[in-house]
C-alpha cells in the first residue's frame, strides 16, 4: 500500500507592499471596456473599440487617483480631452480621460491612493453621453480592463 503523503498546500503571501486599488469616482459603469470588439460609439455614430471603462460622474465631480503612483504625462488629446497618466507598480498605467482644466497635480509627483487628481469634464468623443470618467489601464503595455483590476 503506498504511503500518503500530505496535499501540497499553496501558501498565500501578501506582500505588505501590495497595490491597494480603488474607484477614481464611484462604481457604476456607464459603458465597459470591449477589448477588441467594436462597439457602436453614439456621439461619433461609428462602430469602434471602448478600450476603457466609463464611470457615471456629474461634471466637476473630483476624480481620485486609483492607488499610489508617479505622474508621467498630462495631455490634450482632440478625442479623450486632458488625460493624465499616473505609472502606478506591477507595469499598470492608468489613463484618466475628460478631465477638465485645472489639474491637481502634475508631470513627476507622487500620489496615493484616493488623492484628488482632477476633475469630471466632457470628453469630446463621447459628449452625446451622460457624464463621466474615461479610464484606460495598460498593464505590460497591453490594454485590459479596468475593473479587472479594481474589483
Amino acid at each position: 500500500k503506498p504511503a500518503q503523503t500530505e496535499p501540497d498546500v499553496e501558501e498565500t503571501i501578501v506582500s505588505p507592499t501590495a497595490a491597494v486599488y480603488s474607484f477614481p469616482v464611484g462604481n457604476k459603469v456607464t459603458k465597459n471596456f470591449s477589448g477588441e470588439n467594436p462597439i457602436y460609439s453614439d456621439t461619433m455614430q461609428d462602430w469602434r473599440v471602448h478600450s476603457g471603462t466609463d464611470f457615471a460622474a456629474k461634471n466637476g465631480d473630483a476624480v481620485a487617483a486609483i492607488t499610489s503612483g508617479v505622474v508621467t504625462d498630462s495631455y490634450q488629446d482632440g478625442l479623450l480631452g486632458n488625460v493624465l497618466v499616473i505609472e502606478h507598480d506591477g507595469g499598470v498605467t492608468a489613463y484618466y480621460c475628460g478631465l477638465g482644466d485645472t489639474l491637481l497635480v502634475k508631470e513627476g509627483d507622487s500620489v496615493t491612493v484616493g488623492q484628488k487628481i482632477g476633475s469630471v469634464t466632457t470628453i469630446p468623443c463621447e459628449s452625446t453621453e451622460v457624464p463621466h470618467l474615461h479610464l484606460e489601464i495598460k498593464k505590460d503595455g497591453e490594454y485590459i480592463d479596468p475593473l479587472s483590476i479594481l474589483e
